[in-house]
């Protein structure tokens, strides 16, 4: 009987053994965030309720504001999974990059233009293209100079009627310094992302004219929804790890599943505050409206219509000369 027990406790300890040992051969994958309240929402449930790790891998998050940067970042190795919008992963595509989605991360356009109230024009309550041609001679800011936020801003300009020096665009960064940007008169606008819409919407202060994902004209940005903004890897990691690339996809996937239930909701706040705390007044109001805002665009599924549709889009205003294939920018096993 003691030599069972002994045995017994043995192969316990073994056991024990192999689960450490499989727990440190875990490889740990660092995923692009953004500093907003939404960011890479996925990628923070996924971490914080342990999803990764369920699939046999270690997931973090590194702060990168841009998404150009983000894309250099990962394609020289110090990240592992960007977080790319699709115009900026075609560009790269086009010029050579070897990238792939893998999963869709915001797949809904989380572009808006919001403006000061007292830079808003007389027709501010009427939507594109009035509202638009309005900022003419304004100073409006994007994330960063040749990134996806200024593709479409120049873009929503030239289909209201506005040519590319009507107005002065400035690089200001995230939410988190656009908006103090535009508050303290540097700059009249912004296109930029959640939380600036719900920050106009609680404090009264400024206002979104342009909500990409919603507003149905100018028509082509409309299309795009469905494919936005995406988990992209190198194809080195597709060929030499698909392993890690599904357990990525399965991760992300129950990340889905648990900010899609809506009991879930008041935890799915506090996991978006654990990565990115809004320190302003109201900030506590103005997270939990951003996150619920975020919701029906966190998704695991990329539409290939909207990745076409992105694509043509890029043809149509002359920033690639032929289209790119949609199997070249998305991984064929994606969902």
């Amino acid at each position: 009987m003691k030599k069972m027990i002994t045995k017994m406790t043995m192969a316990a300890a073994l056991l024990a053994c192999g689960s450490a040992f499989a727990q440190g051969d875990m490889p740990e994958l660092k995923f692009q965030d953004y500093p907003s309240t939404g960011g890479n929402l996925l990628a923070r449930v996924a971490i914080a309720k342990g999803y990764c790790e369920k699939h046999g891998i270690k997931c973090s998050l590194k702060t990168i504001p841009s998404a150009p940067l983000g894309l250099q970042v990962m394609t020289a190795g110090s990240i592992d999974v960007a977080m790319t919008p699709l115009l900026v992963e075609i560009s790269a595509v086009h010029r050579g990059a070897k990238v792939k989605a893998i999963a869709g991360a915001v797949v809904d356009n989380i572009g808006q233009l919001v403006v000061r109230n007292d830079a808003l024009g007389p027709h501010a309550d009427q939507g594109f293209p009035a509202a638009v041609r309005d900022l003419k001679g304004k100073k409006i800011g994007v994330t960063a100079r040749g990134g996806s936020a200024e593709l479409q801003l120049r873009y929503l300009l030239e289909q209201a009627g506005l040519k590319p020096d009507d107005v002065n665009v400035v690089a200001v960064g995230g939410v988190n310094t656009a908006m103090p940007s535009m508050m303290s008169g540097q700059i009249d606008a912004a296109f930029s992302y959640e939380p600036a819409g719900s920050m106009c919407e609680v404090d009264k202060k400024c206002k979104v004219i342009y909500l990409a994902s919603h507003d149905k004209q100018p028509a082509a940005i409309y299309a795009t929804n469905g494919a936005q903004q995406n988990m992209v890897v190198t194809q080195d990691m597709i060929d030499q790890h698909p392993d890690r690339v599904h357990a990525i996809v399965a991760a992300m996937t129950d990340a889905q599943a648990f900010i899609d239930d809506p009991k879930n909701f008041p935890e799915l706040t506090k996991i978006s505050k654990q990565f990115f705390n809004l320190k302003v007044p109201h900030g506590d109001e103005i997270t939990e409206l951003s996150v619920r805002k975020a919701i029906p665009g966190d998704r695991v599924a990329i539409s290939r219509d909207a990745v076409k549709a992105t694509v043509d889009l890029m043809v149509k205003l002359k920033m690639i000369p032929k289209p790119v294939p949609v199997d070249e920018l998305v991984y064929a096993k994606a969902p």
